[in-house]
């Protein structure tokens, strides 16, 4: 309830430099008090994400406090059933997350407006293509229409990353927050558990390095959604 007011206030009342201090700083503070451990791979040269676009595997809830925890103070993209979560749902809403209903073309379209807005003012954009959680040990398919965002701002800068949890140094699905769990269930079976460890890795992307062959601009989106596929189905 504490963390909940915290990020009212600072959404509403600061600027965003001083929430995107906020972010990261109640990431490490909740990730702590769930008790796991965040570490970050091949990232350490890259302290600067302004204008970057971040494309992750989706695990559980507990990925998006990891990332703010490294330091990304990244604006999300999300799934619009997320609102309605308790607790986590506020906490998640008021860390100025973008909701999205990929059933809906206007949702698609405000997402994708908004977005492009917050990127070329410098902010940091991070989706997740899966569009729901897996199991941590393989990749789901794309949803393609967020790509849009790098192929319409080729001034930004496009970043996969991947996500794994181990628990006691072997890779576990554990955390999971798949098929019929509840969010009580899963937030019990975290807190419960110990030895937990989510391990983040940036994975290189140069776009240039990447001949797209289509010119069509839903063709290029596909292509470019399983080429960013592919790389991180070859590190999870």
């Amino acid at each position: 309830m504490v963390g909940l007011i915290w990020l009212i206030i600072f959404s509403r009342f600061f600027n965003n430099v001083a929430l995107n201090k906020t972010l990261v700083s109640f990431g490490k503070v909740f990730i702590v008090i769930c008790g796991v451990k965040v570490s970050l791979k091949n990232g350490s040269n890259k302290k600067n994400y302004t204008n970057t676009i971040i494309v992750s595997n989706h695990i559980s809830w507990l990925d998006i406090f990891a990332i703010h925890s490294l330091g990304i103070p990244g604006i999300f993209i999300a799934k619009s059933e997320i609102k309605q979560w308790p607790i986590l749902g506020s906490l998640i809403s008021n860390a100025g997350t973008i909701f999205i209903d990929r059933t809906n073309r206007r949702s698609i379209i405000n997402v994708l407006e908004t977005s492009k807005d917050l990127l070329l003012s410098g902010h940091t954009i991070v989706f997740f293509p899966e569009g729901t959680t897996s199991d941590g040990f393989k990749i789901l398919p794309f949803h393609t229409s967020l790509f849009s965002l790098f192929l319409d701002n080729p001034q930004s800068k496009l970043l996969p990353i991947v996500i794994r949890y181990l628990k006691f140094g072997r890779k576990t699905s554990e955390p999971a927050y798949i098929d019929e769990m509840s969010l009580w269930g899963s937030v019990v079976k975290v807190l419960s558990s110990g030895g937990l460890e989510i391990q983040i890795e940036a994975l290189e992307f140069a776009y240039n390095d990447f001949q797209l062959q289509n010119t069509n601009k839903l063709q290029k989106k596909r292509e470019l959604a399983e080429k960013i596929r592919e790389k991180i189905s070859s590190k999870i």
